[in-house]
């Protein structure tokens, strides 16, 4: 049985594929997050056993990555009861002033993380949601019944969105929405498609914990589709010809940049280069250029040229902080 130890930061991690890749990530996480305890979900539909992802861990020397005995169903926009189920888990290694952040199977962590576990450390996005929102998913919220009666029964006036990757909040509040959404399961039927990027940003922004940061993941969206919405007069942003040119536009831009982390992107995050905030075109306030410590959307191979790119940076870290 594996002890708890305390812990100023946890991180949620959802895996489900590509043993090796998962061992790569945590690894990854191990250097440049180390302070968290990493507590990893692994969904029924993995392609390996509770007891060989544990022992995979272990044979790596990964000390503070724990597999969370719990595992719900997971699917692509349905991944939040899952993170409940962590950050139930992280109970005994959590206070209330740790902090919890976010994490995706297919982001990696270029340069190390600051001090975690500070008093009012919140780093979410606040990208609007509304029907006449830019950001599709902020529409689409809108349009799902029972939305309101969600955010009713949950004590929240108002939605806020973010990207979950790297959004990072104190364990008190997140632990308390995992509490409320146990006691009241019947809320989990009111949950929207993609609920992660709107429900703990939500939670936090309404019970008294406003955003200090960005989420410190870069994630380059598709904004072709948003930016053309965003021509449209407000009213008619929510109709089915807006949705349409929406969706011919992110398709055509898929096809002209690829939907997979950019080199430069890497490259320009660690050499520590403000970057152009992405989420501008979501109807999020903007912020001019941030700084990052990780990328989204690393190719889950673990031969992908930017994963051994990556890698690489990893190893020349150790060497050089070995050598001081």
């Amino acid at each position: 049985m594996e002890r708890p130890f305390p812990a100023k930061h946890a991180i949620s991690l959802l895996v489900h594929e590509q043993l090796p890749v998962i061992v790569d990530q945590c690894r990854n996480l191990a250097f440049f997050a180390p302070q968290a305890v990493v507590m990893l979900h692994r969904s029924p539909s993995a392609d390996f056993t509770h007891e060989a992802l544990a022992a995979a861990l272990a044979e790596a020397g990964l000390t503070r990555a724990r597999v969370n005995p719990v595992s719900v169903k997971t699917q692509w926009g349905g991944i939040v009861e899952a993170h409940l189920a962590n950050i139930a888990a992280l109970a005994d290694y959590c206070t209330a002033d740790s902090s919890v952040s976010f994490h995706s199977s297919n982001d990696m962590l270029l340069v190390r993380l600051p001090e975690m576990g500070r008093p009012g450390l919140a780093w979410y996005g606040q990208r609007e949601i509304s029907p006449a929102s830019r950001w599709s998913t902020g529409r689409k919220y809108c349009r799902t019944p029972g939305f309101a009666e969600l955010l009713a029964a949950l004590d929240c006036t108002r939605a806020v969105g973010s990207q979950i990757e790297g959004s990072t909040f104190p364990y008190a509040v997140v632990a308390e929405l995992a509490a409320r959404m146990r006691a009241a399961p019947e809320l989990a039927r009111l949950l929207p498609p993609i609920a992660e990027e709107m429900l703990f940003a939500t939670y936090a922004a309404n019970h008294g914990v406003p955003s200090t940061g960005h989420p410190y993941v870069l994630m380059r969206a598709h904004i072709m589709g948003s930016s053309a919405v965003g021509l449209l007069p407000g009213p008619l942003r929510n109709t089915a010809p807006a949705w349409l040119l929406h969706k011919a536009m992110a398709r055509l831009e898929g096809r002209l940049k690829g939907t997979s982390a950019a080199l430069r992107d890497v490259e320009a995050i660690i050499a520590g280069k403000p970057l152009t905030e992405p989420d501008w075109a979501h109807s999020a306030p903007p912020r001019g250029a941030l700084t990052y410590h990780g990328i989204k959307r690393v190719e889950r191979r673990i031969d992908d040229p930017l994963r051994i790119r990556i890698r690489q940076h990893l190893d020349a870290c150790q060497e050089a902080e070995a050598r001081r």
